[in-house]
C-alpha cells in the first residue's frame, strides 16, 4: 500500500515538474542535517508523527518534484540507506 501511495504520489508530481534544481539543494540541505541527528539518536523516536515514513515521503516529493541533477540524485541515495 505504502509504495502505491508513492507511486501516485511520483506520477502526479512528475506531471508537474517545475521547480528547478538549485532549490531542491536547499531541500537536501535540510535532510541530510535532520538524518544526521537522527542517525545520532539511537532508537530513533518519531516526534509529532515525524516518523521514518513520514522523512520517505519528503523525499519522494524532491525526487518527483524538482529536475534533478545526478549529484542530486546521489544524495537521495544516501538519504534513502540512512533511513533503511
Amino acid at each position: 500500500m505504502k509504495n502505491l501511495n508513492l507511486t501516485k504520489l511520483r506520477a502526479a508530481a512528475t506531471r508537474t515538474k517545475a521547480r528547478p534544481s538549485l532549490l531542491a539543494d536547499a531541500e537536501l540541505n535540510h535532510l541530510e542535517q535532520v538524518m544526521r541527528l537522527i542517525a545520532g539518536a539511537a532508537p530513533y523516536t518519531p516526534i509529532y508523527g515525524l516518523d521514518m515514513a513520514y522523512w520517505r515521503r519528503r523525499i519522494a516529493f524532491i525526487e518527483s518534484s524538482f529536475e534533478l541533477l545526478p549529484i542530486h540524485q546521489s544524495r537521495i541515495k544516501v538519504l534513502l540507506a540512512l533511513l533503511d
